[in-house]
Formats: C-alpha cells, structure tokens, sequence
C-alpha cells in the first residue's frame, strides 16, 4: 500500500488552499484620498450654505421691519411721513448691506428712486408710489398709498434675496482649489481631442460609403399596361 503512494505523485499533493479575503483595514490609499476629497466638498458645501443664511439675515429682518411699521401705521392720525421716514430707513440698511456703502451711503432723492429702480429691474420708485421715498418725503404737502408704497417695499426687499452681488459661489470656490481648475481643463481638453479622433477615423468611413441609386418610378419592360 505504502508502495503504490510513492509511485503515484498525484497522491502526494495537497488540497488546493482558498486565499484568505482581504482585510477592510486598513484601507488602500485610493479610499484615503477619496474620503480626503470628499471631506473637502463637505465641508465647502456646508460654508456655502451657512454664507447664504448669513446672507439672508438682512432681507428676513427687513421683512420683519416692514411689518412692524406698517402694522402700527394709523392712517387716521396722519402718520404718513414717519411711515415714509421708517420704510425708507429699511431699504437703506439692506442696501447697505448687499451692495458697496460708497455707492449707495450718500444716495438720496432721484438717485436713490432710480437705483432701487435699477437694483429691482421695475419702475416703481420712479413712476410708481414708490417715488415718495425720494424728494416727496420733504415736501410739505405729503399724501400716498400706503398699501402701495408697501407692495413696492416688499417687493423691492423680496427681490434682493440669493448671493450677495461680487461674491465668489461654491462652484468657483471649487475651482479655486489648487489643482482642481487645472484638473477640469485637463478633461475638457481631453474630451475634445477623442471628439475630434473619432470624427476624424469616421470621416473616411463616410466618404467610402457607396450612394444609393434613386428608385426609377417606371414601370419596368414586360409589365402590364
């Protein structure tokens, strides 16, 4: 018996031995480095989201504001002026706030109706009841719509919502990461010269690809009239 195992070899061999699964841990650098990135977009996103926030703290306190003024607004007392006076007063703090203090601190009269006009896109602090908080706040004969000037008011405020005018958004604070503009250009450039292989190898193709003949409408020979 011990004779016939020697002169087979076969008999002789191991059982074939399954390699061990590997280990989750540690991770292979890719992951690091993909959690790295991952981190890094986290962390950008929850910035901008908390810059938007801290961007519309102005225009939810104004909203407030006005409500307050015209909320204790009483027409009977003749309270117009003052009513004038405090809404003028919220739309210059939000205004301040959203847009350079050297181009908007001294506005006043005309030019502060035209760049509410302009910062809005409509025409109601020119033509429309939104003019009295220009120079008609100072004159002595002093009468409007208050329910008006309040839709202007709101509508104004309501318009200066979203980033604030010459910041950076998170899709350029991306690309201002080192390496991740060049990154994108590098694709993009890369993805316009496969465009243009391909086009050019399927450009032969075409050219050698025979025309197909026009169907004659005629009716062929031996066919019946």
């Amino acid at each position: 018996m011990a004779s016939n195992t020697l002169q087979d070899p076969l008999a002789q061999l191991r059982d074939i031995h399954v390699p061990l699964s590997p280990e989750w841990w540690p991770p292979a650098p890719g992951w690091w480095l993909l959690a790295l990135v991952g981190l890094g977009l986290a962390a950008l996103v929850v910035s901008h989201a908390w810059r938007r926030y801290r961007a519309g703290a102005p225009i939810r306190q104004a909203e407030r504001d006005l409500e307050r003024h015209f909320s204790h607004f009483d027409e009977k007392h003749n309270a117009k002026r003052e009513l004038a006076n405090g809404v003028n007063a919220v739309l210059k703090r939000v205004a301040l706030v959203r847009y350079p203090r050297s181009e908007v601190a001294e506005l006043s009269g005309s030019s502060w109706t035209e760049f509410l006009d302009e910062s809005a896109g409509t025409d109601q602090f020119s033509s429309g009841m939104g003019r009295v908080l220009g120079d008609e706040r100072f004159a002595p004969a002093f009468n409007f719509d208050a329910a008006a000037l309040r839709l202007a008011a709101q509508y104004w405020v309501e318009k200066q919502r979203g980033p604030i005018p010459g910041s950076v958004g998170l899709r350029d604070r991306i690309l201002n990461i080192p390496g991740v503009r060049a990154a994108v250009a590098a694709a993009s450039a890369g993805n316009s010269a496969s465009r243009e292989t391909h086009q050019s190898r399927l450009k032969p193709l075409l050219q050698e690809r025979p025309t197909q003949r026009p169907r004659s409408s005629e009716p062929a020979e031996g066919q019946a009239q």
